[in-house]
This record gives C-alpha cells, sequence and structure tokens, in this order.
C-alpha cells in the first residue's frame, strides 16, 4: 500500500519500536501522521524529536495520549486511580461482562482515537501482555482462594479477580477494534506483537512467561479471526520472537516497577537458622545502607530495553546470544513492517503464515457435503417436517434469517414472486400464513427466535429469547422497549414481519441474476445474501 499522503497513526507511539516506526515514516511522506503513547510527555518528547531531526520535511503531526483499554471519560486515570474508585470499578466490569454493543463500542477510548484521525494505515505496537500483567491474575485468584478458605472474601477481592481476567479483556478489546477500524474505514491495520516469553532455550518458560505466551497467542488467532471477515481492512502482524533492545546505554540507579533497587544492609551475623519455614518476604523492617543519611541505591553500569527492564551487562551477553534469546533492533522491526506494508512478502507475516498453516476445507468434505445435503432433503420430503434452523450454533441473525426466507419461499417460491408484490402485501400474507399455522409459531419461538408482528408493537416470543442478549449475572434483567431498542433487536435475531424489513428483502432479492429469479428461492442463498448486503 502506498504510504505517501495517506494519515498514519502509530499505537504505543513512545516505546523503541513506535519511534523506529515513526521515524520510517516521515522518510515515506504520509500527509498525516498522529502518535499515540499512553503519556502525554512520552508523545511531546517524540513530537519534538522528530522536528528536530526532519524539520520542514515533516509531515503534520497530531498527538493523543491515554489508556486505550478503558472508556474516553477514563483514559487518563492510572491504574490505581481507577481500582480505588467503586463507581468506575463497577463501571469497567459491566463493560467486561455484558455482552458487546454499540453503546460499550463508542464509550471506547480506542474508538474515539481511530474516528478522530481515520487512519489509512493504523500500527498498533502496544503490548497487550504488559498492559494486562498476568501476576495481578494470580495473585488476584490467590486472594480469593486464601479468603475463601477463611470464610472471608470481600467483595474487592471479587471485583480485582474479574477485572484481571485477560482472555475478557483481550475479547473486548479486539471486537472494538475491528468495528472501530472498520467505521473508520482504515485500510490496513499491522500489529507489532510479540510470543510473549522470554524463557531461555531449551528450557520451558516459567507459569507466567507461558501465560503472556497463551494471551499473544490468543491474540493472533483473534486477528486471524478479523481479518477473515467480509470487508475488513487488511490485517497483518509482524512477531518477533527475540528481544527488541536496546532503548539506552548508561550508568545509574537500577529501578524495578520504577522503584530505585536500594541495597539492604545484611551481616553474617544475619544469617537465619534453616529449622522453620521460609517467607518470601521478611516481617522485619529492611534496613538499608545509608551515604548522608538517606539509603543507597544499587547503581552500576545498565542496559535499558524498554518494557522488559535494565540488564547488567553480563546478563544481557548471555541472553542476547544466538542460541538464547537473540535480540533485534527497533529499526529491524520497523524495516519489515514497511516492507509488509507497501505489499512486500517478508515471510514474517504471522496471519498469513497462521492461515497457510491452518487445514481449511477440502475436496472430500464438499462431496460428503452434498451427499449430506441430498439426505436430508431426501428426509424432509419424506417427513414432511421442514428443517430450517435450531439456534444451537451461530448467531440469532441467523436463526431470523433463515426463518424469513423459509416464509417467503413458502408462500411466494420465488424472487420475482416477492418482487412483483407490495411490501405491505408480503407482511400481512406471512402474518396471515402464521396464524394459520401455529406449529410453526412453536417451531421458532421455541429455540429463542421472537416473532414482531407486522404493526411493530406486538411479539410472539417463547419462554426465553437469545436476543436482547443476556447480561452475565443479570438473567432477569428488564430491557427497554424503545423504537431504538426494538430496531436493534430486531436486526439482531427477531423474525420481523414488518414492511420495512419486507422492503430489505426486496432490495437484497433484486442482485440475484435476472435468469434465476424464477427458479424456486433457495433458503440458505437468500440468507447469505441479506449477510453479504449488510456487511
Amino acid at each position: 500500500m502506498e504510504i505517501q499522503n495517506k494519515t498514519v497513526m502509530v499505537l504505543g507511539a513512545g516505546g523503541m519500536v513506535g519511534q523506529a516506526l515513526c521515524k520510517a515514516f516521515v522518510r515515506e511522506k504520509p500527509k498525516t501522521l498522529v502518535l499515540a503513547s499512553l503519556y502525554e510527555h512520552e508523545t511531546t518528547r517524540l513530537a519534538e524529536a522528530l522536528q528536530k531531526e526532519f524539520g520542514e520535511a515533516l509531515p503534520k503531526l497530531k498527538l493523543a495520549w491515554g489508556n486505550l483499554l478503558v472508556r474516553q471519560s477514563q483514559k487518563d486515570l492510572t491504574k490505581q486511580e481507577l481500582l480505588d474508585n467503586t463507581k468506575i470499578r463497577h463501571q469497567m466490569i459491566e463493560d467486561l461482562l455484558e455482552s458487546f454493543n454499540h453503546d460499550g463500542l463508542t464509550q471506547s477510548a480506542l474508538y474515539h482515537l481511530i474516528q478522530q484521525y481515520q487512519p489509512d494505515i493504523l500500527v498498533d505496537t502496544l503490548n497487550f501482555a504488559t498492559a494486562l500483567p498476568v501476576s495481578d491474575n494470580l495473585h488476584a485468584a490467590r486472594e480469593v482462594l486464601s479468603a475463601a478458605k477463611k470464610e472471608d472474601i470481600s467483595e474487592l477481592a471479587i471485583e480485582k479477580l474479574l477485572l484481571s481476567q485477560e482472555s475478557l479483556q483481550l475479547a473486548r478489546h479486539v471486537q472494538i477494534l475491528f468495528n472501530a477500524l472498520l467505521e473508520a474505514k482504515t485500510k490496513m491495520y499491522v500489529k507489532v506483537g510479540n510470543t510473549g516469553h522470554y524463557g531461555l532455550k531449551p528450557s520451558l518458560p516459567s507459569r507466567p512467561a507461558l501465560l503472556k505466551t497463551a494471551l499473544a497467542g490468543a491474540h493472533s488467532l483473534l486477528l486471524h479471526l478479523a481479518s477473515q471477515t467480509d470487508h475488513a481492512p487488511v490485517i497483518k502482524e509482524i512477531k518477533p520472537k527475540a528481544i527488541i533492545a536496546w532503548k539506552n546505554i548508561g550508568f545509574g540507579p537500577i529501578t524495578h516497577r520504577g522503584r530505585a533497587v536500594l541495597l539492604e544492609e545484611i551481616t553474617m551475623p544475619d544469617a537465619l537458622l534453616l529449622t522453620d519455614k521460609l517467607t518470601r518476604n521478611l516481617v522485619r523492617k529492611p534496613k538499608y545502607m545509608k551515604h548522608a543519611g538517606e539509603p543507597v541505591a544499587l547503581t552500576a553500569p545498565f542496559i535499558d530495553i524498554g518494557e522488559n527492564g535494565s540488564f547488567a551487562m553480563e546478563e544481557f551477553h548471555f541472553l542476547t546470544a544466538a542460541k538464547k534469546l537473540g535480540f533485534a533492533t527497533p529499526q529491524d522491526v520497523a524495516d519489515e513492517t514497511l516492507a509488509e506494508i507497501s505489499g512486500e512478502n517478508t515471510g514474517f507475516d504471522a496471519i498469513t503464515a497462521i492461515d497457510h498453516a491452518a487445514m481449511g476445507p477440502t475436496y472430500r468434505a464438499g462431496l460428503a457435503r452434498e451427499k449430506a445435503l441430498r439426505q436430508l432433503k431426501a428426509l424432509v420430503e419424506k417427513s414432511g417436517v421442514d428443517s430450517v434452523a435450531f439456534q444451537l450454533m451461530g448467531p440469532p441473525r441467523l436463526s431470523k434469517l433463515l426463518y424469513e426466507a423459509h416464509l417467503l419461499k413458502t408462500i411466494y417460491g420465488n424472487a420475482r414472486m416477492i418482487l412483483d408484490t407490495e411490501v405491505e402485501t408480503l407482511s400481512k400474507n406471512i402474518e396471515k400464513r402464521l396464524s394459520e399455522q401455529p406449529d410453526l409459531i412453536s417451531k421458532i419461538v421455541s429455540i429463542g427466535i421472537p416473532i414482531l408482528l407486522s404493526k411493530g408493537n406486538r411479539l410472539l416470543r417463547g419462554s426465553r429469547m437469545a436476543v436482547p442478549f443476556e447480561i452475565s449475572g443479570k438473567p432477569e434483567n428488564h430491557f427497554e422497549a424503545t423504537e431504538t431498542n426494538i430496531n436493534r433487536w430486531a436486526f439482531e435475531g427477531w423474525v420481523d414481519l414488518r414492511p420495512q424489513n419486507m422492503l430489505q428483502w426486496q432490495k437484497t432479492l433484486q442482485k440475484i441474476p435476472a435468469e434465476h429469479l424464477t427458479t424456486s428461492l433457495e433458503i440458505s442463498t437468500a440468507a447469505g445474501l441479506m449477510l453479504n448486503g449488510e456487511n
């Protein structure tokens, strides 16, 4: 894809790879370059560095910052501020557990950012596994388990456990991302991911590293699924399996999770007798070495490799050897990313690799499918019982479309007859047919698909409904039957007998080639045309 004169957005622009990408993009002369980072100072510092390096050759820069995994109103709050606020914490849990909907989409900070700048190309360098540390999940689970044994579980502990569920967070994130890209008509999305582990070859990594790898793998598979969706943007993922280094080499205090590592004053008499159980943390207050009355920090030469912290010289020497972890430079990742965007086949796109490696439909299965359909059709004809939908697999939208097509075919036979009939008459005749066949009504509503009658103010329903989607933990939740909600529910999974829906069917059936208009309507084909037209 041509980069020149396009709007390019880089998420995680302040990181090592993000900075390298931004410099590489500038040389390709985009119309606008959007720099997005977690912190304002990261974004402004990068913008100043680009201005100093490229001067008048710099494209129009747009700066953005904030946490993209929360609502727009919460993007500038710290993690602790989010967790400490009861109202926000409950809102986050509701967002996580509630079925995905358009309201949840439009509240998202990520959605707002993408809609604001409408990027042609979006490159995402955010490390999801770092944004959601697996250690939080393990800690929250242990806390709840310990409290359960004491029969003293706090609501806060349960809430923290819910918010630490990475798979739920990841699935919601990909849903928001994909829908935002579709609405913005973004042409290409490139994820700069990772393999999630930094274990030594050939040793199996630690459990936290394995969990990070599981998350990284799930992320790739979700992106692959999104790439297969109709009208999706081009989706790629560059997935380095080596450490990306380095950010800085220097001499100074060593930090751990943002705090200096202080030197503890331990002498030989402090040795413990190994007669009792050991605890990971000392009960007594640590005693630190001091200089001029202040604790002394561990100070040494270091190499800063970004989100993975700093390595000592010997650690770096050992870990980055070719037969251990190895390492790649940010420029390497940027070069391969731009090559993929430009249309080159680098061999490093994980989405293409999954697509080629995953087994798809086979010729033998195609023949078997035809045989199965013949057998099913024979059973339908012999028994006189139609087999349309059971709503055991697939979205309610599919079941409702199949039954609507079945009703149209039962009364009118072919697309030509449907197109030649007034929409009000279509609605009236289908409703009349249903009133004459209560067993057909029973079949439809018993699988969870309600029937919205032609005037739009009466609903036939069974004991359960697939739509509206259930809110987790609130099976008895009430929904407001507003016009907007009714229209959405009818679209998502109600057989809709209103004239406006009949008009939509007519518009769709007009796409059938003229020579096939008078042949018997194929139910699954008609439903497929409706789905494809919506996409």
